[in-house]
């Protein structure tokens, strides 16, 4: 029997994704006060980056757009409301996993990174789930932005209930996350 160190199976996942937020925090120096603390305390125990009984989880998500590059898909979770699709980073990169997330969630498929890395990060609380056992904790949530060929989303019914595409100036409307990565992602496109 081989026992295999958690810590040895996550090491290229964690230096991905404490590369990404160094990246992140390279390209939005504005936001770097913010994250640089979280980064430091990464940095010092990335053990925890993986451990979902911790206080901080890792997680990813994905900004889609068409390849128009005019519509956003946004969902509506059970628990959460609107939102874009993703999930916790269990291996491999954020981006990797945004793209996973994105196939499970809402069955989109032949995604392309328009961006090697994150166009928004942002710490967010997540509410006590005793039915997941789960106490109260907070995301550290790494949003890619991606492009598919096949504009078609169909809900997992899970945990998305509904989905659409909503043009990229409507999204960048919103005072939330998604509306900070709509609004960087037209900046982009029309530069």
């Amino acid at each position: 029997m081989t026992i295999v160190d958690d810590r040895l199976v996550n090491a290229p996942a964690q230096r991905r994704a404490l590369g990404d937020l160094a990246s992140y925090i390279r390209r939005w120096p504005e936001e770097a006060q913010a994250l640089q603390l979280i980064l430091d305390n990464l940095t010092a125990n990335p053990d925890a980056m993986f451990d979902r009984k911790a206080d901080l989880h890792i997680t990813s998500s994905m900004l889609v757009v068409d390849r128009d590059l005019e519509r956003g898909l946004i969902a509506r979770h059970s628990e959460f409301g609107i939102l874009v699709p993703g999930g916790h980073v269990d291996g491999g990169g954020t981006l990797q996993s945004a793209i996973r997330e994105v196939e499970e969630e809402v069955a989109v498929t032949q995604i392309t990174a328009l961006l090697a890395r994150p166009i928004h990060v942002d710490l967010h609380r997540i509410p006590a789930r005793p039915f997941k056992n789960e106490g109260e904790h907070q995301h550290l949530d790494f949003m890619h932005l991606g492009v598919t060929e096949r504009p078609m989303a169909i809900p997992d019914r899970i945990s998305i209930i509904e989905t659409r595409w909503e043009t990229l100036d409507e999204l960048a409307k919103l005072n939330n996350r998604i509306g900070i990565a709509a609004r960087r992602t037209l900046k982009i496109v029309r530069d």
